[in-house]
This record gives C-alpha cells, sequence and structure tokens, in this order.
C-alpha cells in the first residue's frame, strides 16, 4: 500500500535520525551526496539506517538499487514492515547507468520517491558502446558521477550514493579525505555536494569514537562529527 505523502517542492528532508540531520544540515532536493570509506567502515550500515529512519519514521517513499545484497538480505537488515511505506528496492546486477536514469525516473514520476539510494558507485556497470570511450576505470566513474549530479537536478531528487575507498592507508594518516579518490577526486569536487566519510578507529585496533568526516563541497566547509556506534547496527 502506497503511503500518502505530502511535501512542497523544493523542501529539505529532514530524516529524524538526529546525528544525520545536525550532520548534514538536511538532506536538500537536487543534492549528489556521496558516503564513502575503506571496506569494513559500515557504509552500507548507515545509509540503510538513514532508508529506515525517512522511509517507516517520515513516510518518504525512497528508492535503493543495491547491487551488493539481494532485496531479501536489504529486507533482513532492514527490520522492518514495509506494508505502510514505499520502499523500491532494485537489486539489478551490473546496472547500468543509463538503465539506471531510466528506471530512476519512472519510480519518481510513478511512485513519488523523494530520495534514491545507491550501494554502491564501483558496482555500476557500463553500456559496451559508451565503455569504449574511457581508457581508466576512473574515467568511466567520473561520468557516472556526473550524470548522477544531472539526473539530481533533472528530477530534483536527492540522490545517496555509497563509494569504496582503497583499502590501503597512506603513513601516519589512516582518517580518510578527499585525497584517498585519487584520480576520481576532481570528478567528486566538481559533481557532488557533499561528501561524507566514515572512520572507526577500532578497525585499526585503536581507540576512540567512530568518525564521520564531512566536506561540504559547495560551501568549502569541513567538519569531523563522533558517531554512536548503534548507527552501523
Amino acid at each position: 500500500m502506497k503511503a500518502t505523502f505530502t511535501m512542497k517542492e523544493g523542501e529539505p528532508l529532514p530524516t529524524k535520525l538526529i546525528q544525520w540531520d545536525d550532520i548534514t544540515q538536511i538532506i536538500q532536493p537536487s543534492e549528489l551526496i556521496v558516503i564513502a570509506g575503506r571496506p569494513g567502515m559500515g557504509k552500507s550500515a548507515v545509509a540503510l539506517n538513514v532508508i529506515k529512519h525517512m522511509n517507516m519514521y517520515n513516510k518518504y517513499p525512497c528508492a535503493l538499487f543495491s547491487m551488493e545484497m539481494n532485496s531479501s538480505q536489504v529486507v533482513y537488515r532492514l527490520g522492518m514492515n514495509a506494508n505502510n511505506t514505499t520502499l523500491i528496492i532494485d537489486d539489478t546486477p551490473l546496472l547500468t547507468i543509463l538503465e539506471f536514469q531510466s528506471k530512476a525516473r519512472n519510480m519518481v514520476a510513478k511512485h513519488g520517491v523523494k530520495v534514491i539510494f545507491i550501494d554502491y558507485l564501483q558496482l555500476f556497470g557500463m553500456p559496451l558502446n559508451v565503455n569504449k570511450l574511457f581508457e581508466t576505470i576512473a574515467e568511466e566513474q567520473s561520468y557516472i558521477l556526473w550524470r548522477l549530479k544531472l539526473l539530481s537536478l533533472e528530477l530534483n531528487v536527492p540522490i545517496i550514493v555509497l563509494s569504496q575507498l582503497n583499502r590501503s592507508v597512506e603513513e601516519n594518516r589512516i582518517r580518510p579525505g578527499l585525497a584517498d579518490f585519487r584520480d576520481l577526486q576532481n570528478a567528486i569536487e566538481l559533481c557532488a555536494d557533499k561528501v561524507c566519510f566514515i572512520h572507526r578507529p577500532e578497525y585499526y585496533h585503536l581507540q576512540g569514537e567512530a568518525e564521520f568526516i564531512v566536506h561540504d563541497i559547495r560551501r568549502e566547509k569541513c567538519a569531523i562529527y563522533h558517531f554512536e556506534n548503534k548507527i552501523f547496527k
């Protein structure tokens, strides 16, 4: 059953996940937000927590393109009854950016989807006729980011995409930053509105609270916040 939903066009979307709203200053329409981290940092867990709060508590129609987990795994991890909400899960493997655009437009037009999540950037496939245009993976991903930003503007819907960072760590610098995108950094800074890095010291056998490092690209601001561990469960 589709949930009743009313919201003024262009109005920000609070999640009611207090830490998230404090950190991101509430999700804005047409934003492209990147949640990045090295393997094992809990990117999917954070995204699912945001989806759960937006969909179950706020009744915002949400879409999740999950190329890492199938829909059954997603529903199990959400641990929620979606009968009274609109939550669309697409688990097509190696989804191409063109297929994604078509499906996203349809979801917004037919189901009133207000926020789109993608798990994750590096699992996008590329159409064969487009793939030949790029010499490196970074060029392909830069193209995908550019198309995602254009789509968020076209639909006036925020798109939140997860991104994997390289597992390797530079000496004396384990806290992630924009430089960890390496050849993708310019595209990230050009296309993304916010980049949120997840850093968990215990992963490196160090003491300290989990950190959310937020780069507000448009406002040229960076801040570090501490997250409760329950956000990763």
